[in-house]
């Protein structure tokens, strides 16, 4: 199933309860069956006022969970460049706060307490989302939840005082880079003393910040890679953890990729290796450099005994061996 399933997925089943043979059926839209490509048809984005939420039956057979996982909006109001969740998730739509509050309270009701957002942004829309802070807050709804952030000014101090008495325990902001020149070139709606502006102010009211670094973007000199490392030293009162710490890959359908004359990139022919094994043509960024950078950031959060849960240094292990790399390339 391909883009929106909602509506997809009925279809695709009551098809298959109604025994239709695998022509039809791949002419559902959304459908991609192989071998059957020519039949394919794409199907318009779902619209979220419609929605609604799978009233799971929590009983003796299906225990209610420790966290349930669902979304307030699909897509982004971002374009970066490394990213390609805009192009795979389309245009940014939210759920009426209204909605995703029934959802949130018909499972307080079976014994839920704590909730997963898994929107790339919980910010894209203020009025939203102020308008469901309030609604758990009158209901008193005793909750906890997590979400995925850009921090950016509609972050004020305010709003995350009442998201937090809302219930939110923990943002993962998309940081990416200390320095500034490297975040207007992954074109992120922000700048480094607004990040440290909503990274204090979420720590004042009490919400962990979890953070997410990206190193040896095709610009970063060494000299942003340093604005990066004394960033995390700067804020360390303010980084509960770092979520990921990752080398900048070249995704599949990300700018990057799409327009690699544009950044100046190399990419090995082998596809198996293409996001991890690029190059700049003037072989100043190397993945060598970028595997090397990363190992720097990970000695610096361990001396400053900051978490990282999670970083793709391992993902380089696959290629260590390939004392032939340059033959990957064009």
């Amino acid at each position: 199933a391909i883009g929106d399933g909602e509506e997809t997925i009925i279809e695709l089943i009551s098809n298959l309860n109604s025994n239709k043979n695998i022509e039809y059926i791949s002419k559902i839209p959304g459908i991609y069956v192989f071998g059957l490509e020519k039949n394919f048809n794409k199907r318009e984005e779902f619209d979220l006022n419609k929605s609604n939420f799978l009233k799971i039956d929590l009983n003796e057979k299906y225990k209610a969970p420790e966290r349930i996982s669902l979304y307030f909006s699909k897509g982004c109001i971002g374009e970066c460049t490394f990213c390609n969740d805009v192009n795979i998730m389309g245009k940014f739509r939210i759920r009426p706060a209204e909605q995703v509050f029934k959802e949130i309270f018909y499972y307080t009701e079976k014994g839920v307490s704590k909730f997963d957002f898994n929107d790339l942004l919980i910010n894209g829309d203020m009025v939203e989302l102020d308008k469901f802070c309030d609604l758990v807050i009158s209901h008193g709804l005793k909750i906890g939840w997590v979400a995925h952030a850009i921090p950016m000014k509609n972050l004020t101090h305010i709003m995350l005082k009442k998201m937090k008495l809302a219930g939110c325990d923990a943002l993962m902001y998309g940081v990416e880079s200390g320095s500034d020149k490297i975040i207007q070139h992954m074109q992120k709606y922000t700048n480094v003393k607004t990040i440290e502006k909503v990274l204090d102010d979420s720590n004042k009211v009490g919400i962990e910040n979890w953070i997410n670094i990206i190193v040896g973007y095709p610009t970063e000199t060494e000299e942003d890679f340093q604005m990066t490392l004394d960033f995390i030293k700067r804020n360390r009162k303010n980084i509960t953890k770092i979520c990921n710490a990752k080398t900048c890959n070249v995704v599949y359908n990300s700018e990057l990729m799409g327009n690699k004359e544009k950044y100046d990139l190399i990419l090995p022919r082998d596809n198996a290796v293409a996001e991890i094994r690029w190059k700049t043509k003037d072989g100043k960024n190397t993945d060598e450099l970028r595997k090397n950078r990363l190992r720097k950031l990970l000695d610096l959060a361990k001396d400053l005994k900051l978490e990282v849960y999670e970083h793709n240094l391992n993902a380089f292990a696959d290629y260590e061996n390939k004392k032939q790399a340059d033959r990957y390339f064009n």
